[in-house]
């Protein structure tokens, strides 16, 4: 006879994570300008020291539920950026406009 303990298992984890993806979707869509800023600031810190005091965040961010990210404009030495930030507040950057 078979032991049914790593379907059981299987089965708990499975549930586990999927229970915590929707409360993670809803954390991440409340975030405000302040996680956006650690992200950045996380970010510039890493790898470009100087742009830390530089660059301003601009209006009109928004939270992309089908991706789970953020896209938020940002003006770095009158240059504008957008960052793509998920929810553990990693970034991709891209030059541009919403």
């Amino acid at each position: 006879m078979q032991s049914s303990k790593p379907f059981v298992i299987a089965a708990m984890a499975a549930l586990s994570i999927s229970g915590c993806q929707k409360e993670d979707e809803a954390s991440c869509a409340s975030m405000e300008q302040a996680f956006f800023k650690r992200s950045l600031d996380a970010y510039y810190s890493e790898h470009d020291q100087s742009a830390l005091s530089s660059y301003e965040l601009e209006p009109g961010e928004r939270y992309d539920s089908t991706n789970n990210w953020w896209i938020v404009p940002f003006k770095l030495k009158e240059k504008g950026y957008l960052a793509m930030i998920s929810c553990d507040g990693r970034l991709e950057l891209s030059v541009g406009k919403p």
